[in-house]
Parts: structure tokens; sequence; C-alpha cells
């Protein structure tokens, strides 16, 4: 083993893909647009990877953002289907 493979870090498995300085996360509407190439989809991809740029300059994670948006659309509260199972769950 050569020194550079000594010093690689079981925790660097975890960061983010990147390439150069954006997420790579961010570069999936581009790909999208690669598919469909017409202006229309040139600017909702280039929304699509301002949007995910924002969202990493403030340390939201995109899966976090789609829970922050369902949380604001349906409310904080989840509605009671089964009475029984709700106070079965409230005696713990």
């Amino acid at each position: 083993m050569d020194n550079e493979q000594k010093n690689i870090i079981w925790s660097d498995t975890a960061r983010n893909p990147r390439l150069f300085l954006i997420d790579a996360r961010a570069l999936i509407p581009m790909a999208i647009w690669a598919l469909h190439i017409c202006w229309m989809t040139l600017y909702v991809a280039l929304a699509g990877v301002f949007l995910f740029s924002a969202l990493e300059r403030f340390n939201i994670s995109p899966m976090c953002a789609f829970r922050i948006i369902k949380t604001k659309m349906i409310g904080a509260k989840r509605p009671v289907s089964d009475r029984v199972i709700y106070l079965r769950r409230s005696r713990n």
C-alpha cells in the first residue's frame, strides 16, 4: 500500500459527491435537460441547479427541504384515522 491509500478515512465516504464547486445532486436537473434538449427545459434545469445550490448554501439537504415543504403543506399534526390506535399510543 502506498502512502495515499493509508490516509483514506472511512468517514470520508459519507460526504456528498461534488463536481468542482457544485454538489453533484444539484446537477440532476441538467441530466434531465440532456434527455430533452429545448430552451424551456434548460431554464427549468438552471432554476433547479440554482435552487439546490441555494439549499446547500444554507446547509439544507434536498430530502430535508422536501420534508419542510410537506410539513408546510399538510401541517405538523397527523390526522387520526383510527381512534383506538390513537388512544393506545397516547397511554404510553
